[in-house]
């Protein structure tokens, strides 16, 4: 159904809307559960929580659709599955976080299956 009302439109521009009502309406819900804050956030606190949002969830959407359009969807896909474990060792180089067993086990599931589709199913013969 959303198709036929979203037909020809750039993906961008349905993303940029699909977010800002995502927020609105969460701003709407959180106000209602916890009320008004009990504080006044200072100017500092304000720009910060915008330029996170201009800077990183916007560049980041951009970033995204520009590889989905470049590289295709496989890649993207490939792309996305690998920001976990590079944040996990992220964390532990910035951070000096632990990285856990659990952890490491996470990781090589998800590079096994990177590999996996990064190669392909092998080609079976017919005799």
């Amino acid at each position: 159904m959303a198709r036929k009302f979203i037909k020809g439109v750039d993906p961008l521009v349905s993303v940029t809307v699909m977010l800002l009502s995502s927020a609105f309406w969460m701003g709407i819900i959180v106000l209602y559960m916890e009320g008004l804050p009990l504080f006044t956030p200072s100017t500092v606190n304000i720009i910060s929580i915008g330029l996170l949002a201009v800077l990183s969830t916007s560049l980041a959407y951009i970033l995204y659709f520009m590889l989905l359009e470049r590289a295709g969807a496989g890649t993207t896909t490939l792309v996305t599955v690998l920001i976990p474990p590079f944040a996990m060792i992220m964390d532990a180089i910035i951070l000096k976080e632990e990285i856990t067993s659990p952890q490491v086990a996470g990781f090589m599931f998800v590079a096994v299956g990177v590999v996996m589709v990064a190669r392909g199913l092998p080609k079976q013969t017919t005799n």
